[in-house]
């Protein structure tokens, strides 16, 4: 094979690798838990615990179509309503928005 087609057949295999990683998406980052948890929202608790603003999340205190509360401590054993609004719900309305 000629060297000039070989590259050129190198070039279009990487080229087309690129657009492959481009168009592939993980479905891990947008797997939500109880509705609540998704990536980004988990992201946003870890650095709360990690500035010491949150140090426990017990469980649902109240559960509501728009959000949920978590019964929560801090550093200090205080206690912690910590109000979390649904994504499920909320990109259900960004949907909707068009109708």
């Amino acid at each position: 094979m000629p060297e000039r087609v070989e590259k050129k057949l190198l070039e279009e295999e990487k080229t087309y690798e690129i657009e492959q990683l481009m168009k592939e998406k993980r479905s891990e980052e947008y797997e939500v838990l109880e509705e609540v948890f998704d990536r980004s929202t988990l992201m946003i608790i870890y650095d709360f615990m990690n500035s010491g603003v949150i140090d426990r999340i017990y469980g649902v205190v109240k559960a509501g179509k728009e959000a949920r509360v978590y019964w929560g401590k801090d550093k200090g054993g205080r206690e912690l309503a910590i109000k979390i609004y649904l994504t499920v719900s909320a990109e259900f309305r960004k949907g909707m928005l068009k109708y």
